[in-house]
């Protein structure tokens, strides 16, 4: 991006409004402006808005997959186009600082992430907290770059015991991720997701509480037939609170893998 003019740099925001949805392209702004706040501070590693790359993969058109990457230290967007339909996997979403301020106005990168999760954990009953607790390094993304055929066994408390009213907040954390994409594209795989709901584990390990307005210290993982979410604070640069990292994938279908598979047949 450092190295576009200003109306180029406008044409990629341009496209990633078109692609994302409003809090989908909310975040990646949040992603980019605490990253900015490192590159001012000074850090041995790229970083800040002229770092971020953006990279088109095929030729943009509805015959044939194409794909949309755009990324930087803690955003990595792989946004794979099938005809009509889209695929945003894997996707790496992470920030440091958590929280900060910038033009007077107080930043909470990925802190509807963090609350809807403890909001969720503050529901559990004793057994359900007792299922969905596991022993895990908070830190360990077991399914981060480099890491796509990792094998996790499904643990944590499973949708199907979960109330109709703690299932809701349980698809609303998902949706931070799925619903990245633009209603048009995003909007088939949420119903999927609303869907597997009960089939879908949700699995915590650290503290059940937090300070408010502020994130926690915890890792937590939403695993289902097809979705893969992990939430993982890092103790560096800052410690949990402040440094975290999170990825998802679409399990058999990252980078639209069995999308284009099935259209080719």
């Amino acid at each position: 991006m450092g190295e576009l003019a200003g109306p180029e740099r406008d044409s990629v925001h341009g496209l990633l409004k078109a692609v994302l949805s409003p809090m989908g392209y909310q975040k990646v702004l949040d992603i980019m402006a605490a990253d900015q706040e490192l590159s001012d501070e000074g850090t041995n590693y790229a970083s800040g808005y002229g770092a971020y790359t953006v990279a088109l993969f095929g030729q943009p058109v509805a015959s044939s997959p194409w794909m949309l990457q755009f990324g930087g230290h803690h955003l990595g967007l792989n946004i794979t186009f099938v005809g009509n339909r889209a695929v945003c996997a894997p996707l790496h979403t992470g920030i440091l600082p958590s929280k900060f301020i910038k033009n007077g106005k107080t930043i909470r990168g990925l802190g509807r992430e963090n609350d809807k999760a403890f909001d969720l954990v503050a529901t559990l009953t004793p057994e359900q907290l007792k299922a969905a607790r596991i022993e895990h390094d908070v830190s360990d993304l077991v399914f981060g770059p480099g890491h796509a055929d990792a094998k996790l066994v499904p643990q944590g408390v499973l949708g199907s015991s979960l109330s109709e009213a703690q299932r809701a907040i349980l698809f609303s954390l998902a949706s931070e991720w799925v619903g990245v994409l633009n209603e048009a594209h995003c909007a088939q795989r949420l119903e999927e997701i609303r869907r597997s709901l009960p089939e879908t584990r949700f699995a915590w390990s650290g503290p059940t509480t937090h300070e408010s307005d502020m994130n926690g210290e915890s890792y937590f993982r939403l695993h289902g037939p097809t979705l893969l979410v992990e939430h993982a604070p890092q103790g560096n640069q800052g410690g949990y609170k402040l440094h975290v990292h999170t990825v998802m994938r679409d399990l058999g279908n990252d980078y639209a893998k069995s999308l284009i598979e099935s259209n080719s047949c």
